[in-house]
């Protein structure tokens, strides 16, 4: 498999933080079709979040370019995912977009506040 240098390191740091069979490589295509390498078969937006909510990290890369697309993928399937966003008030989308004008810094803080609600949640699952 050839995989573009940041894709390959930040898959090697997935496979480092976790097991190797927690790790899943996508390849999307021009179509928006997903290709589960895992699977050896295309899968749909939903089918790439089960796999998230099964627990696995996934690295999704560009068919052509090997470009890594995980960050852009997973954003466009919570903006296509109406369930996930009703959770989300409309300030709370309007202060994501504001934080584009923040310092690095304050954005880091932001970003710090936000891993740590969603990684220890102050309820129960």
């Amino acid at each position: 498999m050839s995989y573009s240098s940041k894709a390959e390191k930040d898959l090697k740091k997935m496979i480092q933080n976790s097991s190797i069979n927690k790790v899943r490589l996508i390849k999307k295509y021009g179509n928006r079709r997903l290709y589960d390498t895992y699977q050896s078969s295309y899968i749909s937006f939903k089918e790439l979040g089960d796999i998230i909510s099964n627990g696995f990290e996934i690295c999704v890369i560009d068919s052509s370019t090997n470009e890594d697309l995980t960050r852009q993928t997973i954003a466009n399937y919570l903006l296509d995912n109406t369930i996930i966003l009703n959770f989300c008030s409309n300030d709370l989308l309007k202060t994501i977009i504001k934080i584009q004008g923040y310092s690095e810094q304050q954005k880091e803080f932001v970003a710090n506040i936000f891993e740590r609600y969603f990684k220890y949640p102050p309820y129960d699952r």
